[in-house]
C-alpha cells in the first residue's frame, strides 16, 4: 500500500506540472500574440495611417475603437482560457479521487491495526493458558512423586497400607481432576485456535478486498490520468497550430496595414502639394488683384468700388474652392477609413 501511495505522489505530481506549464505557455503565447498585434498597430510614425485614419495635423483624428480583425482574434484567444480553467477543474476532481482513495487506505489500515490487536490479545491468552498446562503437568508430576513416596513408605511400614490406599484414591481424585482440567484447557484452546482462525480469514478476507478495490481504483485513476494527457496533448497540438495561424495572419496583416499607410501617405502628399500649389495660385492673383488696386487708387471712386468688389469676389470664389476640397478629402479619408 505504500509503494501504491507514493507511486499515486508522483502520478499526480508529474500530472500538475504538465498541466501548470500548459498553463503558463498559453499565457505567454497570449500575451505575446497580443503584444505583437499592439506593436504592428501602434509602429505608425506620427502623421501616419492607423486603422485607416490620418493622424496628421489638420485632418481627422484615429478612432479609439480596436479593429474588428483584432476583436476577432481576442475571441478566438478566449476559447484556450476557457479550456484551461475546464483543465483544472479535471485536475480539482483527480484530487479529490486521491483523497477519496487516502481515505480508504487509512481506514484499511485502522482495520488493519485493529485485527493486529485481536491477534496480540489471542497470543497473550494462548500463553496464558500454556502457563496453566506447565502448572498441571507441575502437579501432576509431584502427585506421581508424592504417590511413589507413599508407596515406599507403605511397603516399608505395613501398618500404613490402609492410609496408602486413601491415598491411591485421593491421587486417583486428583488424576481424574487434572485430566479435567486439561480437556477443559484443550477444548478452551481449541476454540481460541478456531476463533483466532476465522479472524485471521474474515481480516485477509477485508484485506484481500480492499487491495482489489485499491488496484481497481488505481486502474480507473490510470485510465483517468491518460484520458487527460491524451486530451491536453490534443488541445496543446490545436494550440499550437491556431498560435501558427494567428502569428501569420498578425504578419500579414501588419504587411497590410504598413502598405496601406504608404498609400495613404503619397495620396496626400500629392494632394497637399496640389493645395499649395492652388492656394500659391490664388495668393498670386491677389497679389496681382492687390497691384492692380494700387495702380487705380488714382481713378474714381466707382472704378475703386468695383475692383474692390471683383477682389471680394475673386476672395469668396477662392475660399469656396478651399472648402469644397477640404470637404472632399474629409469624405474620401472617412469612406477609406470605413471600408478598411
Amino acid at each position: 500500500s505504500g509503494g501504491v501511495q507514493e507511486r499515486m505522489q508522483l502520478l499526480m505530481k508529474e500530472l500538475n506540472n504538465e498541466v501548470r506549464s500548459l498553463d503558463h505557455a498559453k499565457t505567454a503565447d497570449l500575451r505575446s500574440v497580443v503584444n505583437g498585434a499592439d506593436k504592428g498597430a501602434d509602429a505608425v510614425e506620427p502623421g501616419g495611417c492607423v486603422d485607416g485614419s490620418v493622424t496628421r495635423r489638420g485632418f481627422l483624428p484615429a478612432p479609439s475603437a480596436p479593429p474588428e480583425e483584432v476583436q476577432r482574434e481576442l475571441a478566438a484567444w478566449r476559447k484556450p482560457v476557457e479550456e484551461a480553467s475546464e483543465i483544472a477543474r479535471l485536475r480539482a476532481e483527480l484530487q479529490a479521487h486521491g483523497t477519496a482513495l487516502q481515505r480508504a487506505k487509512e481506514e484499511a489500515q485502522a482495520r488493519l491495526l485493529e485485527h493486529s490487536h485481536a491477534l496480540g490479545e489471542v497470543q497473550v491468552m494462548l500463553k496464558h493458558n500454556d502457563g496453566l498446562r506447565t502448572e498441571v503437568r507441575n502437579s501432576e508430576r509431584q502427585a506421581e512423586q508424592a504417590a511413589a513416596g507413599w508407596r515406599r513408605e507403605s511397603l516399608e511400614h505395613g501398618a500404613a497400607r490402609q492410609e496408602e490406599a486413601l491415598l491411591n484414591e485421593e491421587v486417583k481424585e486428583l488424576a481424574g481432576e487434572v485430566r479435567n482440567l486439561g480437556g477443559g484447557f484443550a477444548r478452551e484452546r481449541a476454540q481460541l485456535v478456531a476463533e483466532l482462525a476465522q479472524r485471521e480469514a474474515s481480516g485477509r478476507a477485508e484485506h484481500q478486498q480492499m487491495l482489489d478495490e485499491m488496484r481497481l481504483r488505481d486502474a480507473e485513476h490510470t485510465a483517468q490520468r491518460r484520458v487527460l494527457q491524451e486530451e491536453l496533448r490534443q488541445r496543446d497540438a490545436e494550440l499550437a497550430l491556431q498560435r501558427r495561424v494567428l502569428a501569420d495572419g498578425a504578419r500579414q496583416q501588419t504587411a497590410q496595414a504598413m502598405e496601406r499607410q504608404e498609400r495613404l501617405e503619397q495620396q496626400l502628399r500629392q494632394e497637399a502639394k496640389m493645395q499649395c500649389a492652388e492656394a500659391q495660385a490664388a495668393e498670386q492673383r491677389h497679389r496681382e488683384a492687390e497691384a492692380a488696386v494700387a495702380q487705380l487708387r488714382g481713378d474714381d471712386g466707382a472704378e475703386r468700388k468695383r475692383l474692390s468688389q471683383a477682389l471680394e469676389a475673386a476672395e469668396s470664389r477662392l475660399s469656396s474652392v478651399e472648402d469644397q476640397l477640404r470637404g472632399e478629402l474629409q469624405a474620401r479619408l472617412r469612406s477609406e477609413a470605413q471600408a478598411q
